[in-house]
């Protein structure tokens, strides 16, 4: 045999073995069970010293309490009616006691903040109101506040519970600020920002910390509100301010980096100070370059250091298949996540519209392709260390219907799971590329290590009576569970 063609066919052998290894994640799925009512989004997920896991599902009109042992075996089930416009805002576990609390802005006059209160034992539960706050008529929910939870915060010593919620109207914001304590539910303290009829802001971000001091991100519209500009020509409409509100006292920051604009910003608590994380754009263009990180003093608030680090070269080469680009367009951080050395990850997405074909059919003697439009979606993964420098960029292109996908650190790699066709790693070539397929699909495991180099694994093909959809999953100490979509033929998966 000729050597050329032997070296090709082994070289063709090893990439197929390697695209097809299957995940480290060792995989457990339960028996299959009904349920009547249907809650797919998997919000509280504990783990008990018995290997228990206690879980709260939310859907519009229920919520779904389930205990399953170490098997996945379902020992208690229990639905509960909520209100629809109750929302989940978050949890905190006090021994044996869950906390779960939410927002109702069901009646478009008031807000309430709820805790529903869990016996992990006995499995028995409470609703307790805490706040009835009366809304001007006409207003609305926040929606930034729902979608990135910026409005829920527990303190590192689990002292305190820090919520936010807030009512929007046409060139005006309101955003209420409350602490409790975590043991009695009792108010600690409460905030209130308006702006005036001129400006506006969107809350991007809110920490509490262990003396009951609340730290409030906020995206300030500077000459006029937000409805008034395009996107194109908001760029220099706004700016980043910090806030910290102390027992009745305010006092803020301005976030800027010389000759740079600031695109995004999360935060979080490290080594005792506040580090803003993000990207930046030359002033007068969308176009993201790279990131920025702020750490930021507690006590006074001034500014210890603030760094850009351009995008790599690695980046644009998985997003693009090549490297001669120097920005990115259109991205929204989704995902904020830290490992146990201070590390940073920061997940974006960005999506456009596309048509991918969707199956053929014969009329009238002519053979037609049908099409439907999906969307063809970017993501960027970002690594950060504690000091603010730009460790390594990496990037996933997909086309989908759905942009859905979760990620999780476990043993120092970032796991992101996606769907996509069943073949996807076979047609792997330069670059990943994942696409759904109308019938054949499979749950991906995309994991890259802590150098940044990454590696691609199949699930498993999905099923009528067995799809996941990662965005309903939910990750806590080493543990990732799921449930199916079917709604009356439920399964749980566990991945660890």
């Amino acid at each position: 045999m000729n050597r050329v063609i032997l070296i090709f066919i082994l070289s063709f052998i090893g990439h197929t073995l390697l695209a097809q290894s299957p995940t480290e994640l060792l995989i457990q799925r339960s028996d299959r069970f009904v349920e009547n009512d249907k809650a797919d989004d998997l919000k509280v997920l504990c783990k008990m010293d018995n290997g228990n896991l206690f879980t709260v599902r939310f859907g519009k009109k229920h919520c779904i309490v389930n205990l399953l042992n170490s098997k996945l075996e379902l020992q208690f089930n229990k639905t509960i009616e909520k209100e629809k416009g109750e929302i989940y805002k978050g949890h905190i576990r006090m021994g044996n006691k869950m906390k779960i609390f939410t927002v109702d802005a069901s009646n478009k006059r008031e807000r309430i903040i709820n805790c529903y209160i869990f016996d992990l034992l006995q499995g028995s539960h409470q609703k307790q109101q805490l706040v009835r706050l009366p809304i001007e008529k006409g207003k609305e929910l926040f929606q930034t506040e729902k979608k990135l939870q910026t409005g829920f915060s527990i303190s590192e010593n689990h002292k305190y519970v820090a919520i936010a919620m807030g009512s929007a109207k046409r060139k005006k914001r309101t955003y209420f600020t409350y602490v409790f304590d975590s043991e009695n539910l009792e108010t600690v303290s409460k905030n209130r920002f308006q702006e005036n009829d001129t400006n506006g802001f969107d809350p991007k971000g809110m920490y509490v910390d262990n003396e009951a001091t609340i730290f409030l991100l906020k995206k300030v519209w500077i000459e006029t509100d937000e409805y008034a500009f395009d996107e194109e020509d908001e760029i220099e409409n706004y700016e980043y301010q910090l806030h910290k509100l102390n027992q009745g006292n305010k006092t803020s920051v301005k976030i800027q980096t010389e000759g740079k604009f600031i695109k995004s910003l999360r935060m979080r608590s490290i080594n005792n100070t506040l580090q803003l994380l993000g990207y930046y754009a030359d002033k007068g263009y969308d176009r993201i370059e790279g990131t920025c990180t702020f750490t930021i003093n507690k006590d006074d608030l001034t500014v210890q250091s603030s760094k850009t680090n351009l995008f790599p070269k690695q980046l644009f080469s998985d997003v693009f298949g090549k490297n001669d680009r120097s920005w990115l367009l259109g991205f929204s951080i989704d995902y904020l996540i830290e490992d146990k050395k201070g590390n940073a990850y920061l997940l974006a997405k960005s999506t456009t519209d596309t048509d991918i074909s969707s199956g053929s059919s014969f009329l009238n003697n002519q053979h037609i392709i049908t099409t439907e439009t999906a969307l063809k979606i970017n993501i960027i993964i970002l690594k950060i260390n504690a000091s603010g420098e730009l460790v390594w960029g990496r990037g996933l292109h997909k086309i989908s219907k759905h942009g859905d996908y979760n990620a999780f650190i476990k043993n120092e790699k970032i796991h992101i799971l996606m769907n996509s066709g069943e073949k996807t790693l076979e047609k792997m070539k330069k670059r990943a590329i994942f696409k759904d397929e109308s019938l054949f699909s499979a749950l991906y495991d995309i994991v890259y290590a802590s150098d940044g180099s990454v590696s691609y694994h199949k699930i498993q093909n999905n099923e009528e009576h067995d799809l996941y959809i990662p965005i309903h999953g939910l990750y806590t100490k080493g543990i990732f569970l799921i449930t199916s979509e079917d709604k009356y033929d439920r399964k749980y998966m566990k991945l660890n």
